[in-house]
């Protein structure tokens, strides 16, 4: 074979791989917020940045499903502030 043969294949293979890798994060998400809203476990969402509290974990708002942030998914959600959000705010001088 080729060097320029073996050379695209080694991309395409890695391109697949980082695909693969970031659709299986996606699932591990998709599956944790759905066990979440089937047990409660979505409580808090950061008034700051949007972000959910999911499992012990935050997860940004483009990570949600849509039909877990609308009001009827989420009727038991509290708003608090995501501790990057505290960090940020204590940098700035706006929190002790």
């Amino acid at each position: 074979m080729d060097a320029e043969f073996v050379e695209t294949m080694r991309r395409r293979v890695a391109r697949a791989a980082a695909a693969a890798k970031a659709a299986c994060a996606d699932a591990e998400v998709l599956v944790e917020v759905t066990e979440a809203l089937r047990t409660g476990g979505v409580s808090s969402r950061c008034a700051w940045c949007g972000s959910y509290r999911v499992a012990g974990r935050w997860l940004h708002e483009s990570q949600m499903p849509r039909a877990a942030t609308t009001s009827h998914g989420l009727a038991h959600v509290s708003h608090t502030i995501c501790p990057p959000c505290v960090e940020e705010l204590r940098r700035s001088g706006l929190s002790a």
